[in-house]
């Protein structure tokens, strides 16, 4: 008998939108490099493996391609959406799923499914040469938050026109570049994109530890805990923030695409 495979779409409520996400939920223990191989060959964003714990949760294992990596929020969501309609999991539990990365509890909110992550507000910082010529813009506003850097632009047009020079946005010193401005589109406060072509990824689809910065940014601007964000990428999502103390609760929903069997 084959493994069960899915493809779970988060952060958006239609397929072919959001995070996509493949999913392999597992009878037991398999090689990781076995694992890696299955990754490669499906070729797919980012692939969830799953499989229960012996005690409580499940153990969770994520691979891009090319390797192994320790966290991804998008792809825990998926997976807890998983264990839910594949009814692993009955619908008043919470998800807990333990990676590398450390134990992650996902939780159903009415139609959607949410996680906390740690709140960095962005401290403004000078504007650093290059930038604007990398951006082809100019921030009205310009702060860090741990590794990137948050550029707010003048307008929401301005955000979803905007054609970066990825190599020289590859040479500043920071990881990556958050951009936004905010929007008077039905149910959205703000608009971001996230550039990071020196990690290997000119623009992310949907970039979850964005949101600890871009959360508590918006929130402060808007005067209210609760704020919704797209990220205009060619796919686009839609990520709901709470903001509270030193945590950023980020959810979304997430829609199955397609199942199928590893042989």
């Amino acid at each position: 008998m084959g493994l069960p495979l899915y493809q779970v779409d988060t952060f958006t409520d239609r397929p072919f939108s959001g995070s996509p996400v493949t999913v392999c939920l597992l009878p037991g223990s398999y090689d990781p490099r076995w694992l890696q191989e299955v990754a490669a060959e499906l070729c797919a964003p980012i692939t969830a493996f799953v499989r229960r714990r012996a005690s409580h949760g499940f153990d969770l294992q994520l691979f891009t391609p090319h390797n192994e990596v320790s966290r991804h929020a998008p792809a825990t969501l998926a997976a807890a959406h998983l264990l839910w309609e594949t009814r692993l999991l009955t619908p008043d539990a919470s998800a807990l799923l333990c990676s590398s990365g450390g134990p992650f509890t996902v939780e159903r909110e009415g139609d959607r499914l949410a996680l906390d992550i740690p709140a960095i507000p962005p401290e403004p910082c000078i504007l650093p040469d290059g930038l604007v010529q990398a951006l082809g813009a100019h921030p009205t506003f310009l702060g860090i938050s741990a590794l990137d850097y948050l550029a707010e632009l003048d307008h929401e047009s301005t955000v979803r026109a905007l054609e970066p020079d990825f190599h020289r946005l590859a040479l500043l010193p920071m990881r990556a570049v958050m951009v936004t401005a905010p929007t008077s589109a039905p149910g959205c406060d703000f608009v971001a994109r996230f550039f990071a072509p020196a990690e290997g990824v000119p623009e992310d689809t949907v970039t979850i530890a964005a949101y600890g910065c871009l959360g508590p940014f918006w929130a402060e601007r808007f005067g209210k805990t609760d704020v919704t964000g797209y990220q205009a990428s060619a796919r686009g999502a839609h990520v709901a923030v709470h903001v509270e103390g030193d945590l950023v609760r980020v959810s979304g929903q997430a829609v199955t695409v397609w199942r199928g069997e590893l042989l």
